[in-house]
Protein backbone atom coordinates (compact mmCIF):
# COMPACT_ATOMS: atom_id res chain seq x y z
CA UNK A 1 0.00 0.00 0.00
CA UNK A 2 0.89 3.48 -0.96
CA UNK A 3 2.00 5.25 2.50
CA UNK A 4 0.91 8.62 0.93
CA UNK A 5 -2.73 7.23 -0.24
CA UNK A 6 -5.36 7.45 2.69
CA UNK A 7 -7.79 4.95 3.10
CA UNK A 8 -11.38 4.70 3.88
CA UNK A 9 -12.85 1.61 6.03
CA UNK A 10 -16.11 0.89 4.00
CA UNK A 11 -18.48 -1.87 5.58
CA UNK A 12 -19.82 -3.95 3.29
CA UNK A 13 -23.52 -5.32 4.97
CA UNK A 14 -23.84 -8.71 2.68
CA UNK A 15 -20.02 -9.90 3.36
CA UNK A 16 -20.16 -8.54 6.62
CA UNK A 17 -16.22 -7.30 6.65
CA UNK A 18 -14.58 -3.90 6.11
CA UNK A 19 -13.27 -3.32 2.72
CA UNK A 20 -10.83 -0.28 2.33
CA UNK A 21 -11.08 2.15 -0.31
CA UNK A 22 -9.30 5.16 -1.49
CA UNK A 23 -10.75 8.91 -1.70
CA UNK A 24 -12.66 10.39 -4.30
CA UNK A 25 -10.85 12.89 -5.27
CA UNK A 26 -12.19 16.42 -7.47
CA UNK A 27 -10.68 15.23 -10.23
CA UNK A 28 -13.05 12.40 -10.40
CA UNK A 29 -16.02 14.23 -8.82
CA UNK A 30 -15.87 16.42 -11.33
CA UNK A 31 -16.32 13.88 -13.73
CA UNK A 32 -19.39 12.32 -11.48
CA UNK A 33 -21.10 16.00 -12.00
CA UNK A 34 -20.13 15.88 -15.41
CA UNK A 35 -22.53 12.86 -15.62
CA UNK A 36 -25.23 13.90 -13.81
CA UNK A 37 -25.60 16.91 -16.06
CA UNK A 38 -26.14 14.83 -18.97
CA UNK A 39 -29.10 13.38 -17.26
CA UNK A 40 -27.97 9.87 -18.96
CA UNK A 41 -29.00 7.69 -16.04
CA UNK A 42 -27.19 4.45 -17.48
CA UNK A 43 -23.76 5.99 -18.18
CA UNK A 44 -23.48 7.69 -14.62
CA UNK A 45 -24.35 4.18 -13.15
CA UNK A 46 -21.56 2.76 -15.22
CA UNK A 47 -19.18 5.67 -14.19
CA UNK A 48 -20.23 4.81 -10.28
CA UNK A 49 -19.67 1.15 -10.69
CA UNK A 50 -16.22 1.77 -12.44
CA UNK A 51 -15.27 4.13 -9.61
CA UNK A 52 -15.94 1.32 -7.22
CA UNK A 53 -14.04 -0.81 -9.07
CA UNK A 54 -11.16 1.85 -9.20
CA UNK A 55 -11.10 2.73 -5.84
CA UNK A 56 -11.03 -0.35 -4.22
CA UNK A 57 -8.24 -3.80 -4.92
CA UNK A 58 -10.26 -6.05 -3.08
CA UNK A 59 -13.59 -6.25 -4.37
CA UNK A 60 -15.86 -5.34 -7.72
CA UNK A 61 -19.20 -3.71 -7.71
CA UNK A 62 -20.24 -7.32 -10.29
CA UNK A 63 -20.20 -9.60 -7.06
CA UNK A 64 -21.92 -7.29 -4.60
CA UNK A 65 -25.23 -6.33 -4.78
CA UNK A 66 -27.52 -2.99 -5.11
CA UNK A 67 -27.71 -2.31 -1.29
CA UNK A 68 -23.92 -2.86 -0.70
CA UNK A 69 -23.29 -0.26 -3.57
CA UNK A 70 -25.57 1.59 -2.66
CA UNK A 71 -23.54 1.38 1.08
CA UNK A 72 -20.69 1.96 -0.34
CA UNK A 73 -21.01 5.12 -2.48
CA UNK A 74 -22.98 6.69 0.53
CA UNK A 75 -19.94 6.04 2.53
CA UNK A 76 -17.59 7.78 0.01
CA UNK A 77 -19.82 10.82 -0.12
CA UNK A 78 -20.09 10.93 3.29
CA UNK A 79 -16.46 11.03 4.22
CA UNK A 80 -14.89 12.52 0.76
CA UNK A 81 -17.78 15.30 -0.02
CA UNK A 82 -19.81 15.58 3.54
CA UNK A 83 -22.47 14.29 5.68
CA UNK A 84 -25.60 15.88 5.09
CA UNK A 85 -27.60 17.47 2.22
CA UNK A 86 -29.47 20.52 2.12
CA UNK A 87 -33.03 19.38 0.05
CA UNK A 88 -35.04 22.53 -1.55
CA UNK A 89 -38.73 21.66 -1.54
CA UNK A 90 -42.08 23.77 -2.58
CA UNK A 91 -44.89 24.63 0.33
CA UNK A 92 -48.13 23.04 -1.16
CA UNK A 93 -50.43 25.66 -0.26
CA UNK A 94 -48.31 29.04 -0.58
CA UNK A 95 -45.43 27.64 -2.80
CA UNK A 96 -42.95 29.17 -1.04
CA UNK A 97 -39.52 27.22 -1.26
CA UNK A 98 -38.13 25.71 2.21
CA UNK A 99 -34.80 23.73 2.98
CA UNK A 100 -34.57 20.12 4.80
CA UNK A 101 -31.32 18.93 6.32
CA UNK A 102 -30.75 14.97 5.87
CA UNK A 103 -28.14 13.48 7.60
CA UNK A 104 -26.79 10.68 5.66
CA UNK A 105 -25.03 8.77 8.58
CA UNK A 106 -28.81 8.04 9.48
CA UNK A 107 -29.21 6.28 6.35
CA UNK A 108 -26.50 4.61 5.67
CA UNK A 109 -26.88 2.99 9.07
CA UNK A 110 -30.93 1.95 8.08
CA UNK A 111 -29.58 0.61 5.33
CA UNK A 112 -26.81 -1.58 6.63
CA UNK A 113 -28.72 -3.18 9.61
CA UNK A 114 -31.30 -4.47 6.30
CA UNK A 115 -28.33 -5.61 3.90
CA UNK A 116 -26.76 -7.92 6.92
CA UNK A 117 -29.81 -10.13 6.08
CA UNK A 118 -30.52 -10.62 2.73
CA UNK A 119 -29.44 -13.76 1.47
CA UNK A 120 -31.25 -16.73 1.76
CA UNK A 121 -31.53 -20.59 -0.20
CA UNK A 122 -35.22 -22.15 -0.68
CA UNK A 123 -35.70 -26.22 -1.13
CA UNK A 124 -38.68 -26.42 -3.20
CA UNK A 125 -37.77 -30.18 -3.31
CA UNK A 126 -35.15 -33.09 -3.51
CA UNK A 127 -34.56 -31.97 -7.00
CA UNK A 128 -34.70 -28.02 -6.97
CA UNK A 129 -32.84 -25.68 -4.43
CA UNK A 130 -32.80 -21.53 -5.39
CA UNK A 131 -30.46 -19.43 -3.83
CA UNK A 132 -32.25 -15.49 -3.59
CA UNK A 133 -30.16 -12.48 -2.89
CA UNK A 134 -30.57 -9.02 -3.81
CA UNK A 135 -29.99 -7.61 -7.53
CA UNK A 136 -27.19 -6.36 -8.11
CA UNK A 137 -27.96 -3.45 -10.32
CA UNK A 138 -28.46 -0.36 -8.75
CA UNK A 139 -29.97 0.73 -11.92
CA UNK A 140 -32.44 -1.30 -14.17
CA UNK A 141 -33.98 0.36 -17.38
CA UNK A 142 -36.69 -2.48 -16.73
CA UNK A 143 -40.29 -0.51 -15.83
CA UNK A 144 -41.45 -4.63 -15.11
CA UNK A 145 -41.50 -5.24 -11.56
CA UNK A 146 -42.30 -9.08 -11.68
CA UNK A 147 -39.07 -9.06 -14.21
CA UNK A 148 -36.88 -6.46 -12.11
CA UNK A 149 -37.25 -9.34 -8.85
CA UNK A 150 -36.14 -12.26 -10.88
CA UNK A 151 -33.14 -10.58 -10.58
CA UNK A 152 -32.99 -11.48 -6.92
CA UNK A 153 -32.25 -15.34 -8.35
CA UNK A 154 -28.58 -15.57 -7.51
CA UNK A 155 -28.19 -19.69 -8.10
CA UNK A 156 -30.16 -22.37 -9.09
CA UNK A 157 -29.37 -26.23 -8.17
CA UNK A 158 -31.63 -28.42 -10.22
CA UNK A 159 -30.78 -32.20 -9.32
CA UNK A 160 -27.13 -31.25 -8.16
CA UNK A 161 -26.56 -29.05 -11.43
CA UNK A 162 -25.68 -25.94 -10.11
CA UNK A 163 -25.96 -22.42 -12.13
CA UNK A 164 -25.00 -19.43 -10.96
CA UNK A 165 -26.84 -16.64 -12.85
CA UNK A 166 -25.05 -13.74 -11.59
CA UNK A 167 -22.69 -13.96 -14.73
CA UNK A 168 -25.79 -14.20 -17.20
CA UNK A 169 -27.39 -11.46 -19.05
CA UNK A 170 -30.62 -10.34 -17.90
CA UNK A 171 -32.48 -12.23 -20.92
CA UNK A 172 -31.17 -15.51 -20.38
CA UNK A 173 -31.99 -15.46 -16.48
CA UNK A 174 -35.28 -14.59 -17.54
CA UNK A 175 -35.83 -17.39 -19.97
CA UNK A 176 -33.65 -19.90 -17.36
CA UNK A 177 -36.39 -19.06 -14.13
CA UNK A 178 -39.27 -18.98 -16.74
CA UNK A 179 -38.55 -22.58 -17.87
CA UNK A 180 -38.80 -23.70 -13.65
CA UNK A 181 -42.08 -24.68 -12.19
CA UNK A 182 -44.13 -22.01 -11.10
CA UNK A 183 -44.04 -22.18 -6.85
CA UNK A 184 -40.50 -21.14 -8.15
CA UNK A 185 -41.46 -17.77 -8.99
CA UNK A 186 -44.13 -17.98 -6.02
CA UNK A 187 -41.55 -18.52 -3.88
CA UNK A 188 -39.24 -15.19 -5.24
CA UNK A 189 -42.54 -12.56 -4.58
CA UNK A 190 -42.90 -14.17 -1.03
CA UNK A 191 -39.26 -13.49 -0.73
CA UNK A 192 -39.09 -10.02 -2.77
CA UNK A 193 -42.30 -8.86 -0.94
CA UNK A 194 -40.53 -9.68 2.53
CA UNK A 195 -37.51 -7.74 1.75
CA UNK A 196 -39.32 -4.72 0.10
CA UNK A 197 -41.70 -4.81 3.60
CA UNK A 198 -38.49 -4.09 5.56
CA UNK A 199 -37.52 -0.74 3.00
CA UNK A 200 -41.24 0.33 3.82
CA UNK A 201 -40.62 0.59 7.40
CA UNK A 202 -37.66 2.77 6.74
CA UNK A 203 -38.01 6.54 6.02
CA UNK A 204 -35.00 8.52 4.86
CA UNK A 205 -36.72 11.73 5.02
CA UNK A 206 -38.98 13.62 6.70
CA UNK A 207 -40.58 17.02 5.89
CA UNK A 208 -42.85 19.43 6.67
CA UNK A 209 -43.57 22.95 5.35
CA UNK A 210 -42.90 26.00 7.87
CA UNK A 211 -45.23 28.27 5.77
CA UNK A 212 -48.37 26.26 6.60
CA UNK A 213 -49.19 25.75 9.95
CA UNK A 214 -51.55 22.85 9.09
CA UNK A 215 -49.55 20.95 6.67
CA UNK A 216 -48.60 17.76 7.55
CA UNK A 217 -45.20 15.70 8.01
CA UNK A 218 -44.44 14.34 4.56
CA UNK A 219 -42.12 10.88 4.72
CA UNK A 220 -40.08 9.86 1.76
CA UNK A 221 -38.69 5.93 1.70
CA UNK A 222 -36.91 4.39 -1.17
CA UNK A 223 -37.79 1.07 -2.66
CA UNK A 224 -35.72 -2.38 -3.42
CA UNK A 225 -37.14 -2.78 -6.70
CA UNK A 226 -37.41 0.11 -8.69
CA UNK A 227 -34.65 3.13 -9.32
CA UNK A 228 -35.18 5.00 -6.28
CA UNK A 229 -32.13 4.20 -4.56
CA UNK A 230 -30.51 5.35 -7.94
CA UNK A 231 -31.95 8.19 -7.87
CA UNK A 232 -31.05 9.05 -4.13
CA UNK A 233 -27.33 8.43 -5.11
CA UNK A 234 -27.43 10.57 -8.23
CA UNK A 235 -28.82 13.36 -5.88
CA UNK A 236 -26.67 13.43 -3.02
CA UNK A 237 -23.76 13.20 -5.57
CA UNK A 238 -25.52 16.19 -7.74
CA UNK A 239 -23.84 19.73 -7.46
CA UNK A 240 -23.16 22.96 -9.86
CA UNK A 241 -20.52 22.24 -11.89
CA UNK A 242 -20.16 25.70 -12.68
CA UNK A 243 -19.81 26.09 -8.61
CA UNK A 244 -17.07 23.31 -8.99
CA UNK A 245 -14.76 25.57 -11.67
CA UNK A 246 -15.29 28.70 -9.84
CA UNK A 247 -13.57 26.73 -6.61
CA UNK A 248 -10.58 25.57 -8.79
CA UNK A 249 -10.02 29.14 -10.27
CA UNK A 250 -10.37 30.67 -6.12
CA UNK A 251 -8.06 28.33 -4.87
CA UNK A 252 -5.76 28.44 -7.74
CA UNK A 253 -5.91 31.95 -8.14
CA UNK A 254 -6.21 33.00 -4.35
CA UNK A 255 -4.45 30.64 -2.68
CA UNK A 256 -2.09 29.60 -5.17
CA UNK A 257 -2.76 26.22 -5.44
CA UNK A 258 -1.77 24.60 -8.64
CA UNK A 259 -4.75 23.03 -10.80
CA UNK A 260 -3.73 19.28 -10.05
CA UNK A 261 -3.17 20.15 -6.56
CA UNK A 262 -6.65 20.85 -6.08
CA UNK A 263 -7.95 18.14 -8.25
CA UNK A 264 -5.58 15.58 -6.02
CA UNK A 265 -7.45 16.69 -2.86
CA UNK A 266 -10.97 15.84 -1.68
CA UNK A 267 -13.96 18.24 -2.15
CA UNK A 268 -14.38 18.01 1.48
CA UNK A 269 -10.38 19.76 2.03
CA UNK A 270 -11.43 21.58 -0.78
CA UNK A 271 -13.90 22.76 1.21
CA UNK A 272 -11.78 23.54 4.56
CA UNK A 273 -9.79 25.51 2.29
CA UNK A 274 -12.07 27.68 1.14
CA UNK A 275 -13.61 28.53 4.28
CA UNK A 276 -10.34 29.40 5.44
CA UNK A 277 -9.68 31.72 3.03
CA UNK A 278 -12.99 33.46 3.32
CA UNK A 279 -12.33 34.15 7.41
CA UNK A 280 -9.09 35.26 6.04
CA UNK A 281 -10.97 37.69 3.94
CA UNK A 282 -13.61 38.90 6.02
CA UNK A 283 -10.66 39.79 8.61
CA UNK A 284 -8.95 41.60 6.40
CA UNK A 285 -11.64 43.82 5.53
CA UNK A 286 -12.67 44.21 9.11
CA UNK A 287 -9.21 45.30 9.98
CA UNK A 288 -9.12 47.57 6.59
CA UNK A 289 -12.90 49.34 8.28
CA UNK A 290 -11.35 50.00 11.50
CA UNK A 291 -7.64 51.42 10.19
CA UNK A 292 -10.08 53.96 8.18
CA UNK A 293 -12.51 54.82 10.90
CA UNK A 294 -9.41 55.40 13.00
CA UNK A 295 -7.81 57.65 10.46
CA UNK A 296 -10.81 59.58 10.02
CA UNK A 297 -10.81 62.97 11.55
CA UNK A 298 -14.01 64.56 13.46
CA UNK A 299 -16.81 65.26 12.13
CA UNK A 300 -17.67 69.73 12.30
CA UNK A 301 -21.22 69.91 13.31
CA UNK A 302 -23.31 71.26 10.23
CA UNK A 303 -23.00 75.32 10.19
CA UNK A 304 -26.13 77.09 11.86
CA UNK A 305 -28.49 79.37 9.87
Amino acid sequence: MDIDDFKIDVYIPSLRKTVQFSQINNRVYKNILKYTQTKKDINIEKYLSNMVDALSTSIKSDDINKIDLFCILLTLRIVCIGPAIDLQFKCKKTKKPFNTSVDLNDILQKFTDIGEVTQTTVHLDDDIAVKLGIPSRLYTDDNDMLDTMTYCVTDIDIKGNKYNLSTLAPREKKNIINKLPGKVFNYIVRYANNIQSEFNKLVVLSEKSPHDKDSHVEEHRLGLYNNSMFNFIRLIYADNLIGYYEMLYTLSSNINMSATYVESITPAEAGIFLATRRKEVARQEQAQRSHENKNKGPSLPDRMN
